[in-house]
């Protein structure tokens, strides 16, 4: 039988930390003192000094990849690599649906007829599809979709909804999916289709698009039918048919596993925990240890399920397991502390009745809470007005986090910043259209201040000018393309600090006339000894000229910037926001201290300041809602170690949560 351990960790009392040193005190040779003191204060008797498991014993599943890569570079100090080239220890970190991956796989299934055609459907998405399969399905199909989730349009709900319902069906209709995939392929289909789209029906009238909701079941549907013509899975069907096919570890890397640790386990699925119980008893898992705070469970969109890990805990508890709450916040205020706490009070009561004491310390120092009243004020407007108020964070170096409801918030309050002069980042998403073009301002930025850059941000940045669009654009084994190549080596040359642009001597570099392709004559118009209207682009540059044209690089690089490299290689969104924040010339701060995100992005992190947005128009919100809302405002309120700043709209979730005997606790708040 399994020994098992859970690990409670309420916001910043280092759950994950703790987690890795178990990891490190049972695996590793040599080992810190404080991870054998954390370890014992979780573990006890189980840690003795002595390694118990050889690594390829240990497996660490933590809920998403933002986290498996923030645990690979803890654990080895390394930058993270692509999982193909991942060997020892990376290997054994994971997320669940990387773990359902390899068994759909390498794993062999009770259901053997399955396993060319599931083998074949998990390579396809991540070969053919990328990982994302909606994608090219609702392109097909002329279905509104914004794979970057910066928009949510009806195909993004379409999606969201289908993951929630796969990984929330209930045992009985599991039990039927397995007996239909048991008798055909086309019977599992069928019976896929009368669930799922069913289900859909009665979900959509929920979503927010009161015109579009009708189709939301016939997109699924339309989904389901496509993926099985394309044979392709998602990671929702991965971790399905992982569970269906009855895959065991047995011939994988996974095979030799002992050790289970579980991170972030408030937000695994129903179907997740399936999975996770199944291979704890076929692999004969000697010891697990889960971690995760019940009262930071965000995800029910995508199926996590509060109760199913309330329930774990129980059960485990009736099996001789122990519990463990972590007791000191190293982050936490004890203002903030109560503060957050009165958002979720009922909550709190709930994990008592399951015999969780959710009590810890906070530091003794008070931080500074604010709350911004806003109730018909334009965001912009409100945005800017808040700048006064961070501003001497921002003077300080401090690490300000702003967080927001929904994506398109986010979007709409980056646009503000930037727009003001402040740069900003995100926590996690850095696919998104701002987390794209940022790096490139940022070089463009350390340029204008006289900066040098290394080879490695000269060559990226000279990329997109009209440099490497130059040599890119030539045809090869040419003169034309030698003459670009030397401009771009003087380029990097002079970015990187090796010549100064009037040191440069030469004879008279002849240009290709076609180099009007580039579309920006005027650059080189400017330093040209002739002009001619039949040739806009000169033919021949000397030294004078050359070194004028190295001086604009370094004191004006926006006007050498190609357009349509940026385009081609940003996309048009990020090409849009580079070109509209170069031609305002605006210097860019604080480019590395300001992060403007999600709140459920904002789990795991931290800030200096914590700027909530509390804002939530939807709707219909249930009571189950409700108190998921208020776990994410929780969520957002206890990342903040130094001050607090609460945006309420007339929107605002806060009131709905909290009784007004509970004002008290905003009595010694500001009003800005």
């Amino acid at each position: 039988m399994t020994k098992e351990f859970v690990l409670i960790g309420p916001p910043g009392t280092g759950k994950t930390t703790h987690l890795i040193s178990i990891f490190k005190a049972l695996t590793a040779g040599i080992v810190q003192q404080s991870d054998i003191e954390r370890s014992k204060k979780v573990l006890g008797g189980w840690v003795d000094g002595e390694r118990r498991y050889r690594l390829k014993e240990a497996l660490f599943i933590t809920f998403s990849t933002s986290a498996e890569n923030e645990l690979i570079s803890r654990i080895t100090g390394e930058p993270v690599v692509s999982r193909a080239r991942r060997t020892g220890i990376t290997n054994q970190i994971r997320t669940i649906h990387s773990t359902a991956t390899t068994l759909l796989i390498s794993g062999t299934p009770e259901l053997s007829e399955m396993t060319a055609e599931a083998r074949k459907a998990t390579k396809n998405l991540l070969n053919e599809f990328n990982g994302n399969p909606f994608a090219a399905f609702a392109r097909e199909n002329r279905i509104p979709y914004d794979p970057t989730g910066e928009r949510i349009k009806v195909g993004n709900a379409a999606e969201n909804l289908y993951t929630k319902i796969i990984n929330t069906l209930p045992i009985e209709e599991l039990m039927v999916l397995q007996e239909k995939l048991l008798q055909s392929p086309d019977e599992f289909l069928m019976e896929l289709r009368g669930i799922v789209p069913a289900k859909a029906s009665l979900e959509a009238s929920r979503l927010s698009y009161p015109l579009e909701n009708t189709k939301i079941p016939w997109i699924i549907d339309r989904y389901i039918v496509w993926k099985w013509e394309n044979n392709v899975f998602d990671f929702s069907d991965v971790l399905l048919h992982a569970y269906l096919g009855g895959y065991t570890p047995f011939g994988t890397k996974l095979q030799h596993i002992r050790f289970l640790l579980l991170d972030e386990a408030q937000d695994f699925s129903p179907l997740a925990w399936r999975l996770i119980r199944y291979l704890k008893r076929v692999n004969g898992i000697e010891l697990a240890v889960t971690a995760g705070d019940p009262l930071q469970s965000i995800y029910s969109f995508q199926g996590a399920d509060l109760t199913e890990f309330l329930r774990f805990m129980e059960d485990i508890k009736n099996h001789d397991g122990r519990i463990h709450v972590l007791d000191y916040s190293r982050r936490l205020t004890q203002n903030v502390k109560n503060f957050a706490l009165s958002v979720i009070k009922d909550q709190v009561a709930l994990l008592e009745e399951y015999g969780i004491k959710y009590d810890f310390r906070a530091r003794d120092e008070e931080a500074k809470i604010q709350i911004y009243n806003a109730p018909d004020q334009d965001l912009e407007v409100t945005v800017k007005q808040l700048i006064p108020t961070i501003q001497p964070y921002l003077d300080q170096r401090k690490k300000v986090l702003i967080l927001a409801r929904t994506n398109e918030i986010v979007h709409r309050v980056k646009e503000v910043l930037l727009n003001e002069g402040i740069g900003v980042m995100p926590l996690k998403r850095t696919n998104d259209m701002h987390g794209r073009a940022m790096p490139f301002l940022e070089r463009v930025q350390e340029v204008l201040d006289k900066e040098v850059l290394t080879e490695e941000e000269a060559s990226w940045f000279l990329k997109y000018t009209v440099f490497g669009a130059g040599v890119r654009m030539a045809t090869p084994l040419t003169r034309a393309r030698t003459v670009r190549e030397n401009l771009l080596y003087l380029a990097k040359a002079v970015l990187t600090g090796r010549i100064e642009p009037e040191d440069i001597q030469g004879a008279t570099i002849y240009i290709d006339g076609r180099f009007i392709e580039l579309e920006i004559p005027h650059d080189f118009r400017d330093v040209a000894l002739t002009q001619s209207p039949a040739f806009p682009v000169p033919t021949r540059l000397d030294i004078r000229a050359i070194q004028k044209l190295f001086e604009k690089l370094k004191s004006s690089p926006k006007e050498l910037l190609h357009m349509g490299t940026i385009e081609r290689e940003l996309g048009s969104n990020a090409a849009s926001l580079i070109e509209a924040m170069v031609s305002k010339g605006k210097k860019l701060d604080n480019v590395d201290i300001v992060y403007v995100d999600t709140m459920h992005a904002s789990k795991g992190h931290e800030g200096d300041v914590s700027i909530v947005l509390d804002h939530n128009d939807s709707s219909y919100l249930t009571k189950d809602d409700l108190k998921e809302e208020a776990r994410l405002l929780f969520v957002a309120m206890t990342r903040a170690r130094e001050s607090l700043i609460l945006v309420q709209t007339r929107h605002s979730i806060l009131p709905r949560v909290t009784k007004p005997s509970r004002a008290p606790i905003l009595a010694s708040a500001s009003v800005l």
